[in-house]
């Protein structure tokens, strides 16, 4: 189980700790969003620009969780690799569609399963956005309920906001849910990190003073006793659809 509270606890800290670039990037995604309302240029902006960006700011909130130097330009780091950045992105609301074309539940389930696909089309680049989708869909299997919960967690934040004509939502919420879901993304990999060194066990979300984050607690000692219950033992990121993965097998997309 993911620990919501400390994953939170820490976003927070990495909003002080980032503030000006938090607001700073927010704002000019909000700018660029309310350029593709222009006619004509606006459907350019909103399809090949603003992907792009929203992806680059996401990455930039990553690295803020992570304890990283960022600086205001990292948001645009997604034109350094285009074609991958856009297509991958285009592609998962691309499944998101067809599945809420069927009914709108699945549509929601598969927004959750892929939620983890733009933290990795940056975070790992040599995978394509094929493959980033399948590895989403790998890191939250078991996860999209807590996930939801979480999102479930921001009602009252949003509330506030409205009621603040979104300046709440620019100067804090934003900032804040935006780290909060970096968060999600790092303790799943690092969580999967973990089981590819068949060590299992569940992370902390917190950094201590010399950033040494999402440090292991209570491992499986027994290496061999966990071996059988690990879903990312034969996992190859060279391969993310090789047959020998059981995540890909049989694939339950339910909660």
């Amino acid at each position: 189980m993911l620990d919501r509270k400390s994953i939170k606890k820490r976003a927070k800290e990495a909003l002080s700790d980032n503030y000006g670039v938090c607001i700073g990037t927010l704002f000019v995604s909000i700018v660029i969003s309310i350029l593709a309302l222009i006619p004509y240029v606006g459907t350019i902006i909103s399809l090949a620009v603003t992907p792009v960006v929203m992806v680059g700011l996401m990455n930039v909130y990553l690295h803020m969780y992570r304890g990283e130097n960022v600086e205001f330009g990292d948001m645009f780091d997604g034109f350094r690799n285009y074609g991958h950045v856009l297509g991958g992105y285009w592609y998962m609301y691309l499944f998101i569609f067809l599945w809420s074309l069927l009914l709108y539940i699945p549509g929601i389930i598969k927004a959750y399963a892929y939620s983890m696909a733009p933290y990795i089309l940056m975070d790992q680049p040599e995978i394509s956005a094929t493959d980033a989708l399948e590895k989403s869909k790998q890191m939250t299997y078991g996860h999209k309920w807590e996930i939801f919960v979480m999102h479930l967690s921001f009602i009252g934040w949003g509330i506030l906001s409205s009621l603040t004509m979104g300046i709440l939502g620019i100067f804090f919420v934003g900032p804040y849910f935006m780290l909060t879901m970096a968060g999600y993304y790092v303790v799943l990999r690092n969580q999967e990190m973990g089981y590819m060194n068949g060590q299992g066990g569940t992370y902390n979300a917190y950094a201590d003073s010399n950033q040494q984050i999402y440090q292991q607690v209570n491992p499986q000692d027994n290496f061999q006793s966990g071996y059988q219950d690990n879903p990312y033992m034969g996992y190859n990121p060279a391969n993310e659809a090789n047959n020998s993965n059981p995540y890909t097998q049989g694939m339950d997309d339910t909660f």
